[in-house]
């Protein structure tokens, strides 16, 4: 905490305007970092490293999140984990615990905008790239192709409009592509359009598409088109609500639990029961619910490992 000094302070002090305080949080030594993890059974990959790696992500897909096997081939009524510190009876002040988050699968959208200085023409193809030599492109799409098979109409002789001529349909004769769904909104600046591509059958993050140039022929004046990602997939194949399919095998909170400070002596491994180990505390409390993130305060004094 520090005010201004000199006659900037006095200045504001009898003009009324007050003093400038900066306050800060007291930020110490993380000491989880460096101790050895142990949890009583692995699910899912789920070790008990994770939970002390730095990294407070509650998605599991992204490889910072412990799980034991409660409810699996390996049934853990009891499950518990713990972190032994590098030095024996530290102190121990704060323990903020983070949990696990619900993360539903989520379909990628791209954009194809086409603007130009007047109704833009001509036609475009896309490309995209799976890697390792695995390349697809399109058929020639006009700029002002419908978006969808449904509009299409059989008999039409307007490029763009016939059968098979449709956004969806040029993405789709890409079948690792797989079902995608098209909407078409005006471009924010120039004159043109934005056509929003939804992956629905392709989890996980879709390859960025690109401009074919080989294939594409802007005819108006100051035409130009793009393609972004709008909002990027995620396959997600341990919570996967996606397509109205149920919660699957990950799931749960460690929220109701105990938390205690444990000395070296004994092993908290050795322990028989939940009430052994409470009886060999040195500091515990009981969290029943809360929000993702809880912080816990120790009681003055309390040393531990």
């Amino acid at each position: 905490m520090s005010d201004l000094g000199g006659s900037e302070h006095e200045a504001r002090h009898y003009h009324g305007l007050g003093l400038d305080y900066i306050f800060s949080d007291l930020v110490d030594e993380n000491l989880a970092l460096s101790g050895v993890t142990t949890q009583s059974t692995t699910g899912f990959g789920g070790v008990a490293s994770r939970a002390v790696d730095g990294n407070t992500d509650g998605y599991f897909k992204y490889g910072s999140v412990t799980h034991s096997a409660h409810n699996t081939a390996y049934n853990d009524p009891n499950p518990w984990w713990q972190v032994r510190m590098s030095q024996k009876e530290q102190p121990i002040g704060t323990i903020v615990l983070w949990d696990r988050q619900l993360q539903p699968a989520v379909d990628e959208i791209q954009t194809v905008t086409i603007r130009a200085w007047a109704l833009p023409t001509g036609v475009f193809s896309l490309r995209v790239d799976f890697g390792e030599n695995e390349t697809y492109v399109t058929d020639e799409i006009s700029v002002q192709a419908v978006t969808t098979t449904a509009a299409e109409r059989r008999n039409s002789e307007v490029f763009g409009q016939g059968t098979g001529e449709s956004v969806q349909s040029a993405l789709e004769a890409i079948r690792k592509l797989g079902r995608v769904a098209v909407t078409r909104r005006e471009a924010d600046t120039l004159v043109g359009h934005v056509y929003a591509i939804t992956f629905l059958g392709y989890a996980g993050d879709v390859p960025q598409l690109t401009v074919n140039w080989n294939m594409t022929s802007m005819e108006t004046v100051g035409a130009e088109i793009d393609v972004d990602t709008e909002r990027p997939g995620s396959t997600n194949e341990w919570y996967n609500y996606n397509h109205n399919s149920a919660q699957s095998r990950l799931y749960g909170s460690m929220f109701p639990c105990w938390v205690m400070v444990l000395k070296d002596d004994p092993d908290p491994m050795h322990f028989d029961s939940l009430e052994d180990a409470l009886e060999a505390s040195v500091w515990s409390t009981y969290v029943e619910s809360a929000e993702r993130t809880v912080t816990l305060i120790a009681d003055k004094g309390v040393l531990g490992q």
